[in-house]
């Protein structure tokens, strides 16, 4: 069963090409729907780059890891869309990254009330 998902004639699964284009798949998806988030202002236009970024980077790899037999990358594409861990990583660092822009921002609005109402304090005393 391994043999069919795998490029390796001895049925080993993946090995440093794969984890290299998951890692590199999941920064640039991540990065894009970070950037897509924490636009101040999303427009039509700012979508359609988002989007554009991040099919031109699968259209190139669909095409280099199917396309050309000769690469390291040949059938790594294949690899990754029928393993389940591939969409797993993608949510949980998209969601892990959107937790922390969310929380540090409601930290910093915290910290700034604190910091008001303690400014507000030390006015009264003088």
């Amino acid at each position: 069963m391994l043999d069919r998902n795998s490029c390796d004639e001895d049925g080993m699964f993946g090995g440093l090409w794969v984890s290299g284009n998951l890692t590199f798949g999941t920064i640039v998806i991540v990065s894009n729907m970070k950037i897509l988030i924490s636009s101040f202002q999303v427009s039509i236009f700012n979508v359609f780059l988002v989007m554009a970024s991040t099919l031109v980077y699968i259209l190139f790899y669909t095409t280099i890891s199917n396309g050309i037999t000769i690469s390291n990358d040949f059938g790594t594409f294949y690899m990754l869309m029928s393993a389940p861990q591939t969409y797993f990583a993608l949510l949980l660092f998209t969601f892990m990254f959107v937790l922390i822009d969310s929380g540090s921002v409601y930290l910093n609005v915290y910290i700034n009330k604190w910091h008001r109402a303690h400014l507000r304090k030390h006015e009264k005393m003088q």
